[in-house]
């Protein structure tokens, strides 16, 4: 399984562990019941040694979004996508088709940025010991902070 979810790996918590986000903004959680989400600042440290408290049952992680996300092979998908949704549309250097492209990499690119909510989320995965590292946490070849042609953290070369 996966929890994934803004939190540390401390125990020092802010007061406020659970919020309401709606449009990107601070909601009132109950204001708009279905409309605004619920999340929590999670203890990872804590959920991770609960979860290794079950016999055969190993924890992995927390690591950043980014990180998972890369482990599961997105910038590979989201280079395809570009390829198929834009470049080979056959308005490819219309206004408009440039547009979206632009829009859909800077949308990625926030996700997956570590300074952004690449790295403000954190991925904490569980499953039975045997199973070996679920995909998403195996070690990447090389860490490091540098950003590909399109503007992307990349871990992997």
């Amino acid at each position: 399984g996966f929890i994934i979810d803004y939190g540390n790996e401390d125990q020092q918590l802010p007061a406020w562990t659970v919020q309401g986000i709606k449009e990107h903004k601070s909601a009132e959680i109950f204001s708009r019941p279905g409309e605004v989400d619920i999340s929590a600042h999670v203890n990872f440290s804590a959920l991770q040694a609960a979860i290794q408290s079950n016999t055969g049952v190993k924890a992995f992680g927390p690591v950043t979004q980014s990180y998972f996300l890369q482990g599961c092979g997105i910038i590979e998908r989201f280079r395809h996508y570009l390829k198929v949704t834009f470049d080979q549309h056959e308005q490819k250097d219309s206004k408009e088709n440039r547009e979206q492209r632009q829009k859909f990499i800077d949308t990625f690119a926030r996700i997956m940025d570590i300074e952004k909510l690449g790295g403000h989320f954190k991925v904490l995965g569980f499953c039975k010991e045997s199973l070996g590292v679920p995909i998403g946490f195996r070690t990447p070849k090389q860490q490091s902070h540098k950003m590909d042609d399109l503007g992307l953290p990349v871990y992997k070369e």
